[in-house]
């Protein structure tokens, strides 16, 4: 009986041996596969801030260049204003010395009618 109760004993040790064995395998196990999962968080962590940071760089070249574009709208109507004052000035111009013209010209045959009256 007592034969039997150490063969329980013994077997029931082997048991918790082999037991232990296997967590302790576990253990590194899990060790091992969150040490990966950490290295892997660090660089999706890396890659997501520079990511960030380029769509900041490009938000910013996007925003610059934006600005530059309505500067060189207002510039472009800034020069059609001029352009089409200028262009209104000289027609203004030319139209009254056409006009100063005519009235010459209408004067001299007034005058060239009457002496030859």
């Amino acid at each position: 009986m007592q034969k039997d109760q150490c063969d329980l004993m013994r077997d029931k040790a082997i048991q918790l041996e082999m037991n232990l064995k296997n967590t302790k395998r576990q253990q590194l196990e899990n060790s091992a596969y969150q040490e990966k999962l950490a290295d892997a968080s660090q660089l999706y962590q890396r890659k997501i801030a520079d990511l960030v940071q380029e769509v900041e760089e490009e938000q910013a070249r996007s925003t610059n260049a934006e600005h530059q574009l309505n500067e060189m709208k207002n510039e472009q109507e800034i020069g059609n204003y001029q352009y089409q004052r200028e262009l209104s000035e000289a027609t203004y111009m030319y139209e009254s010395k056409i006009a100063e013209l005519q009235k010459k010209l209408e004067d001299e045959h007034a005058r060239s009618n009457s002496a030859e009256e």
